[in-house]
């Protein structure tokens, strides 16, 4: 079957087509490319006994038929596909489809535990917007297997640790509540403006929305009040001063933005039951402890 592609790989040897089996790590990717299509013909792929390693391909523009389990998938933009080590490999990349898509290869002493934490170990393909970050680092992966500078075995592994991390976050939005543009700036504001007089009516005025309905809404999405998510923040903070620091309480009141150190200590054992002067003795001592 004719077809002409566009095509770009880096390997760590100087052979992507040659698996390479990795037992003295638990995770390394060994080789990374991209496809192409450019004409209406099509290139189909079949192994029927896969390979000793792991493969994931990433399709990011167009579609291509996978087969998974003995099951033909046509895979839209955005589908990823994981064909685990000895299993049957078979995929079809047309030009009328617009097929562009990269794969990586990767093996280790346990990939599986990996590819759980991160929620892609599904057995068939799975979906998440293709992002041009995603690019980024795929394209990157390439560059490093191809120039082979010092230390790219370790870069090109932690690139896709990062890719992976990116889709596994991507992927827990598409199935929870995600944050409004709204609520999104109040959470940055809060963090950035802890320690100053933040008025949620003003917030909210510049949002174009009442002050019952900010508050509504930021409890639905973070289920807390901002009063209590802006006071979290704030102990928080509290909890790490009195640790870290030497100062006095009445220094560390003033850096929170309280005017008055009695105030803060009254909110401080509120929260967390004990005095900032107990807190810090009590971080002094689990110090002391460490160092015996």
């Amino acid at each position: 079957m004719c077809y002409v592609m566009v095509e770009t790989w880096g390997a760590i040897n100087e052979n992507s087509n040659i698996p390479v089996i990795v037992k003295d790590a638990d995770f390394v990717v060994t080789s990374a490319g991209y496809h192409k299509m450019l004409t209406r013909v099509a290139t189909q792929m079949y192994r029927a006994h896969g390979r000793p390693d792991y493969q994931m391909l990433f399709v990011v523009h167009g579609s291509a038929f996978y087969t998974v389990n003995g099951v033909e998938h046509l895979v839209r933009q955005g589908g990823i596909v994981l064909y685990r080590p000895d299993e049957l490999q078979k995929y079809i990349y047309r030009a009328d489809l617009q097929s562009e898509v990269y794969w990586v290869h990767f093996s280790g002493r346990d990939p599986e535990k990996l590819l759980h934490h991160f929620g892609l170990d599904a057995e068939n393909p799975q979906y998440a917007a293709t992002q041009p970050e995603y690019i980024k680092i795929l394209d990157g992966m390439i560059e490093e297997l191809q120039l082979k500078r010092p230390n790219f075995k370790e870069l090109v592994t932690l690139r896709f640790f990062e890719l992976l991390a990116l889709i596994s976050r991507q992927t827990v939005r598409q199935n929870e509540t995600q944050l409004s543009p709204e609520i999104e700036g109040a959470i940055r504001m809060f963090h950035n403006c802890f320690a100053q007089n933040i008025s949620l009516s003003d917030y909210a005025r510049q949002c174009n929305m009442s002050l019952c309905w900010f508050t509504r809404q930021f409890r639905r999405q973070t289920g807390k009040s901002p009063q209590a998510y802006l006071m979290e923040i704030r102990i928080n903070r509290a909890k790490g001063l009195l640790d870290s620091m030497t100062g006095s309480i009445s220094q560390i009141a003033d850096i929170l933005g309280y005017q008055s150190p009695l105030y803060f200590s009254r909110v401080f054992k509120k929260h967390t039951g004990l005095s900032p002067t107990e807190y810090r003795a009590l971080c002094r001592e689990r110090q002391g402890e460490e160092i015996k």
